[in-house]
C-alpha cells in the first residue's frame, strides 16, 4: 500500500490489484477494488441531516432485485421486475394499503394531478381532465370487458362512431360524422332506406330477429314503432 499526502490530497493506493479495505472493530464496513466501491453486507448509505444528492455526468444505474420507496423506515413504492410470464414486465407498485398512486404535474404555476388510481376501489382510473386517444393510422378503440359477459368497444374511424360487440363481432350502433344513426346497421346513409335516413333501424338476417322501437314503462306497453 502506498500513502501519499500534499497540501490538497490524501492518497491512499495499492500497487497490485488487491482491495482496500476500512474496518470498524475488526469488522468490515467498505472495501474498494479496481472495479469500484463496495459496502459490505447490511451497510447502508445515510446522512445524518439534510439532503444526500448523487450526480452523474452520465446515466445513473440502479441493479437490483427490487427498488423499494421508504419514509422513516416504512416502505410505500416498489419497482421491479417481474419475470414469472412471457414476455417480462416492469411493475410500478404502492405498498400502501388501500392507497391511491397519483400522477402530478404543473398546468402552468398550479400543481395538477392528472390521473389517479384508486386502490380501494380495485385500481380505478380516475381522469382529472379529458381523455384523447390520438391515432392517426388505425381506428381508436377503447374495450370494457366484464368477466362471464360480452366485450364491447367504442370505436372511431374516418366515416363516424362506433359502438361494436367484439364477442359476437357485430356492429350495434354507428353515429356517422354528418349526424346520421344506424341501429344494427353501418351505412345508415345508403342502406336503402332514402326516405328515413337520420334514423335507421336495421333487422337481423332473419324476420325472426325482428326491429323497432318499443315504448313501455316497467310491465306496461304504450306503443310500438316497427
Amino acid at each position: 500500500a502506498v500513502f501519499f499526502t500534499d497540501a490538497n490530497n490524501l492518497e491512499i493506493s495499492r500497487t497490485t490489484d488487491h482491495p482496500i479495505i476500512f474496518k470498524v472493530n475488526s469488522s468490515e464496513v467498505l472495501r474498494f477494488t479496481s472495479s469500484g466501491m463496495q459496502l459490505a453486507a447490511g451497510k447502508n448509505i445515510s446522512n445524518a441531516s439534510g439532503n444526500l444528492t448523487l450526480d452523474a455526468v452520465g446515466n445513473l444505474n440502479l441493479d437490483a432485485a427490487d427498488i423499494v420507496l421508504s419514509d422513516s423506515g416504512s416502505n410505500y413504492g416498489k419497482f421491479k421486475l417481474d419475470n414469472s410470464g412471457s414476455p417480462n414486465k416492469l411493475v410500478i407498485s404502492t405498498m400502501l394499503n388501500d392507497g391511491d398512486m397519483e400522477f402530478r404535474g404543473f398546468d402552468g404555476s398550479t400543481e395538477t394531478t392528472a390521473l389517479t388510481f384508486d386502490f380501494s376501489d380495485a385500481g380505478a382510473a380516475i381522469f382529472n381532465n379529458h381523455l384523447t386517444i390520438d391515432n392517426g393510422s388505425t381506428d381508436r378503440k377503447i374495450a370494457f370487458n366484464r368477466t362471464g359477459g360480452k366485450t364491447f368497444s367504442v370505436e372511431h374511424d374516418t366515416s363516424g362512431f362506433y359502438i361494436y360487440n367484439v364477442t359476437d363481432s357485430s356492429l350495434h350502433t354507428k353515429f356517422s360524422n354528418d349526424g346520421k344513426i344506424g341501429i344494427g346497421t353501418n351505412v345508415p346513409d345508403t342502406d336503402g332506406y332514402s326516405f328515413a335516413e337520420d334514423l335507421v333501424i336495421k333487422a337481423g338476417a332473419s324476420a325472426s330477429d325482428g326491429a323497432g322501437i318499443t315504448i313501455n314503462s316497467v310491465s306496461r306497453q304504450y306503443g310500438v314503432i316497427a
